[in-house]
């Protein structure tokens, strides 16, 4: 694929590493990362890998290219290089219309990617609202949360400070129930607060170099008074920055085959929840993928309209790993 020409402006490579605490009574534990970030514009790459390790267990990558979003999670335990002839590597990716990181999972993406990308993402909101994505999975009722932000003073693309703030309920992803929390808390508190302890120019550019965020909730245990606390944190440090050309593919590159979810095809062929197994995202225009669009249509069409193999299963696997990662977030639990 020719790389695209993209626009000069802030372009920059950060490396570091980061810890996340969980501070909740009886689940406490810190896991460590060490995290990529790649910057040209409102365009990204992000990876992160448990204790460094890659093309593994811990591994996982999103990116963002101007016109698409992709997200890839190695789920294989043992390093390549471990792995006997033909034995494939266990790899999940997606691609989907959104903008931005999501949590569904147990991933820190959102975490590590808002410091770098915070002012292209906070020009495509309403002010005064960012995504409940840092905190919970998006629901009917609770997608946004409100938020006061403070800027880097003159500039608008990193942020200092960051409040989030609990409207006073929530929503489990897939459930239509409300859940409001006990009073005075069922009037808002303070959920989450994004601090950028140090940041420094590269080429002109200011990179932030220390942040932390803290999360808070509300616990009431039997007859106990309900109180306010935080539940986790996580502390990154960049360790080293350099300017980027600002030519480039975003695109992540595969280790090895993967199941591919793409919503493009979903949208195309009106079949949903079906992967194609290949070791490069393909992209429309190509003949690979013009020919499973078709193949698609010619199987929905021919099936009736009944359901399609293995969608129930993997919409259960959804609405399952949606559900665990809300208990992850809001209690939190470890990732697994």
């Amino acid at each position: 694929m020719v790389p695209r020409v993209l626009a000069v402006g802030r372009c920059f490579r950060a490396d570091g590493t980061f810890t996340r605490t969980v501070l909740a009574s009886g689940y406490q534990s810190t896991n460590q990362f060490s995290f990529s970030v790649t910057v040209s514009d409102c365009l990204y790459a992000v990876k992160v890998m448990a204790d460094g390790r890659t093309n593994q267990m811990g591994h996982e990558e999103v990116a963002y290219d101007g016109r698409d979003f992709y997200q890839v999670r190695y789920l294989n335990e043992a390093p390549l290089s471990a792995r006997t002839n033909g034995q494939p590597v266990e790899i999940n990716a997606f691609v989907r219309s959104q903008r931005i990181p999501s949590i569904v999972g147990g991933s820190w993406l959102p975490h590590v990617w808002f410091p770098f990308g915070a002012g292209c993402y906070l020009r495509t909101v309403a002010s005064g609202l960012v995504t409940s994505e840092f905190l919970t999975p998006a629901s009917a009722a609770d997608s946004f949360r409100p938020a006061k932000v403070w800027f880097y003073p003159g500039d608008s693309n990193v942020v200092q400070r960051m409040v989030i703030l609990c409207p006073g309920y929530f929503q489990n992803p897939g459930q239509k129930l409300i859940h409001r929390y006990p009073p005075p808390f069922d009037q808002g508190f303070t959920n989450m607060i994004y601090l950028c302890r140090s940041a420094r120019r590269v080429g002109g550019t200011l990179v932030p170099t220390s942040f932390r965020w803290t999360c808070y909730d509300v616990s009431a245990h039997g007859s106990r008074k309900p109180e306010w606390r935080p539940v986790w944190a996580l502390e990154g440090t960049v360790e080293h920055i350099e300017p980027s050309p600002a030519v480039g593919d975003f695109q992540p590159v595969l280790a090895g085959e993967a199941a591919i979810f793409d919503y493009r095809l979903d949208e195309l062929s009106k079949v949903a929840a079906e992967p194609y197994f290949a070791r490069e995202f393909w992209q429309p225009g190509e003949a690979r993928f013009e020919k499973e669009v078709r193949a698609r249509v010619a199987k929905r069409e021919s099936s009736a309209g009944s359901p399609v193999g293995r969608t129930p299963l993997l919409v259960f696997l959804c609405l399952f790993l949606a559900a665990a990662t809300f208990a992850a977030f809001r209690y939190g639990r470890a990732p697994a």
